[in-house]
C-alpha cells in the first residue's frame, strides 16, 4: 500500500484533530508575524524598506532594521521551535500507532456459572490528542527542539552558501559589466548570457539545496526517542542512504496542491495528508533499519555458531 493511502487510514480517527493542529500552528505564526509588523510599523518601517549592508557597516540608522530582523529570527526559534517539534511528534503518533490493548475483563454470568469475558462495549482508543504538540515545551525536551531547529537552519545557510555561489557570480557580474562597459551589442548579448546562466544557477541552487536537506528530514521524528539532536540527525543521514530519489518524488507528488492552498480551504486537508504521509514514510524507513540490523545480527550468529560436524567430531 502506498504511503499516501496508508495515511488516509491512519488519518480516519484523527482528521479533527489534525486540523486543529494546523489551525494552532497558523494562529501561532500569524499572531508573531502580526506582532514583528506592529514593531516594525511603530518604528516607521515599511515593508518596502530594505536593509543596506553597507550603510550598516557604516554605522548608520540602518542598524534597527537589521535589528529588528535579527530579533524577530530570535523569537521564532526559541517559541516556535518546540511547536514544530510537537507538530512533527503529533504526525509520528499518527503514523506510528500504539498497539491496541487488550480489552478489559468483565466477569459474566450464565447458567448460573460466572465467566471472564472480554468486554466488548469498551471503546477503542484510536484518536491522538491535540495536546502533544506541547511536548516540547516541557524539561529538556524544549532544549532539544531549539537545538534542533538552529542546527537545520546552519545546516541549510551553509550548503546555501555553497551551492548558490554559481548563480549568484553570474548575476554580479553582469552587474559588473553594466557599470563598466559601454552599450553595444556585446554587452547585450554577454548581458543576456549571464543572466540567464544565472536564473539557471539559482534554480540549480535551490533544487540542489532542498535535495540536500532531505537528509536530515526524519530528524524531527526522531527526537522523542533520541537523547541527543546529534544522534537524530546522524540517524537521520543513515535512514535517507540512497533514499532521497524516493523523498523527493514524494515531494512532488503533492507539489500541485501548493497552488491549491493559496485558496486557504484545501490547505486544511492537504497539510495534514502530506505530514501523514511524510511521517508515515519515515516509519517505512524505520522498520527497513530495523529489519537490516535483525539480518546482519544473524549472520553474525550463523557465522560464529560451530558447524554439527565440528561439534561431533569433537
Amino acid at each position: 500500500m502506498r504511503p499516501a493511502q496508508k495515511a488516509r487510514e491512519r488519518l480516519k480517527g484523527n482528521w479533527k484533530q489534525a486540523v486543529g493542529v494546523q489551525v494552532l500552528l497558523l494562529l501561532s505564526g500569524g499572531v508573531l508575524t502580526a506582532a514583528e509588523l506592529g514593531v516594525m510599523f511603530s518604528m516607521g518601517i515599511r515593508l518596502n524598506q530594505g536593509i543596506s549592508v553597507m550603510e550598516v557597516l557604516s554605522g548608520q540608522s540602518n542598524w534597527w532594521r537589521l535589528g529588528i530582523l535579527l530579533g524577530a529570527v530570535v523569537v521564532d526559534l526559541f517559541l516556535l521551535s518546540p511547536l514544530r517539534a510537537g507538530q512533527s511528534l503529533f504526525y509520528r503518533r499518527v503514523a506510528f500507532p500504539a498497539p491496541p490493548e487488550p480489552p478489559p475483563m468483565v466477569e459474566r454470568l450464565e447458567n448460573g456459572i460466572i465467566r471472564l469475558e472480554a468486554d466488548r462495549e469498551a471503546p477503542e482508543e484510536k484518536s491522538v490528542p491535540v495536546s502533544v504538540v506541547g511536548r516540547f515545551y516541557q524539561g529538556k525536551a524544549y532544549g532539544k527542539a531549539v537545538r534542533w531547529r538552529l542546527t537545520l537552519w546552519i545546516y541549510r545557510s551553509l550548503w546555501s552558501l555553497l551551492w548558490y555561489i554559481p548563480g549568484a557570480l553570474a548575476l554580479g557580474y553582469g552587474e559588473y559589466l553594466l557599470r563598466v562597459m559601454d552599450a553595444g551589442a556585446l554587452r547585450d548579448v554577454t548581458l543576456v548570457f549571464t543572466g540567464f546562466l544565472g536564473l539557471f544557477g539559482v534554480i540549480a541552487g535551490f533544487l540542489a539545496v532542498e535535495l540536500t536537506m532531505l537528509r536530515w528530514m526524519p530528524a524531527q521524528y526522531l527526537l522523542e526517542e533520541e537523547s541527543t539532536v546529534r544522534g537524530a540527525m546522524k540517524r537521520s543521514r543513515q535512514l535517507m542512504k540512497g533514499q532521497t530519489g524516493d523523498m523527493a518524488w514524494l515531494y512532488m507528488g503533492f507539489s500541485g496542491w501548493l497552488f491549491a492552498c493559496f485558496t486557504v480551504i484545501p490547505y486544511f486537508y492537504a497539510a495534514p495528508l502530506f505530514l501523514a504521509t511524510r511521517a508515515e514514510a519515515v516509519r517505512r524507513l524505520m522498520e527497513k533499519e530495523a529489519r537490516s540490523a535483525s539480518s546482519q545480527a544473524d549472520r553474525r550468529v550463523r557465522r560464529f555458531r560451530p558447524s554439527r560436524r565440528r561439534t561431533a567430531s569433537q
